[in-house]
């Protein structure tokens, strides 16, 4: 089992990338495409990638960042058919991503009822914006200012596959380099104190809670009493749906509200706009 007194050449590292459709796992998002390196002592074990169905919309901000269209991932394989996979790869490894509580946020969210869930992440966690900004001083930390100075920038970028690689050989460089300058890099806790305590819990999304009066009373009803609300719900490019909810709270932000509940029909905990919900009820 790795722990900090582990030798850094002897360590497995799984780099990790996501593509998704929007920027919160609690707001609803989900991954459209997922890839990991693998590395050891400097050098590429293997590499996986896969398309996913999110079975949302894609964002038209995501989409032009990733390229990936619903054509794209129709017929791509569900999340809980690939957490069997992914979680065979991430065993045993030390998890590293660029700004990785981004990626860490989303395969925590698909993983909790598949493969075991959040038990079959890495313990360890290696976070290289974290390490560049603890170690340089570079103009933008982000993974493509990084890699286009360094000249380890991968082909396709903002796919999961180059990103994961583009984000190992940045990981290799930044070893390298630290060594050269005197810097003891023997044993994994030397790399984790390199970088620093890393803050990874959970962020919460829409922190603002309304005020009462902006909560509609049949709304209000519903938290107060434990009771479900049956709603039609129409999502931007699709048709509207018939939602059952269990609400949580009503959240605001940037002047719009929003409905946080648990959606039966997705299985999850969603987030709703009242401005898109075009029929709401309570269910008695």
């Amino acid at each position: 089992m790795l722990d900090q007194t582990s030798p850094l050449e002897g360590v497995t590292f799984a780099v990790v990338d996501v593509e998704t459709t929007g920027l919160s796992p609690a707001g609803g998002d989900r991954i459209c495409e997922v890839a990991v390196v693998r590395g050891r002592a400097g050098q590429v074990l293997d590499t996986y990638t896969t398309l996913v169905n999110p079975q949302r919309t894609i964002g038209p901000r995501a989409r032009q960042i990733n390229g990936i269209s619903p054509n794209m991932v129709y017929r791509a394989p569900l999340f809980p058919e690939i957490a069997g996979e992914l979680a065979i790869r991430l065993a045993g490894t030390v998890l590293v991503g660029h700004n990785v509580g981004f990626d860490l946020g989303f395969i925590r969210n698909e993983m909790t009822p598949a493969a075991g869930g959040a038990a079959a992440l890495p313990r360890h966690v290696v976070d290289t914006l974290q390490v560049a900004r603890a170690c340089y001083t570079w103009p933008s930390n982000s993974l493509e200012s990084i890699s286009g100075i360094l000249k380890l920038r991968q082909r396709d970028a903002h796919r999961a596959l180059a990103d994961a690689l583009t984000t190992w050989r940045v990981l290799t460089w930044f070893i390298n380099d630290q060594r050269d300058r005197g810097r003891s890099l023997e044993h994994l806790g030397d790399l984790l104190a390199l970088q620093g305590k890393l803050d990874l819990a959970p962020r919460p999304y829409l922190p603002t809670p309304a005020p009462d009066h902006a909560v509609p009373p049949v709304v209000s009803q519903a938290i107060n009493d434990g009771l479900l609300l049956r709603l039609r719900y129409a999502s931007p490019g699709s048709r509207p749906t018939d939602r059952l909810v269990a609400p949580r709270r009503v959240a605001v932000e940037h002047e719009t509200l929003y409905l946080v509940a648990y959606c039966h029909l997705r299985h999850e905990e969603r987030t709703f706009r009242f401005d898109r919900i075009l029929k709401l009820e309570l269910c008695e």
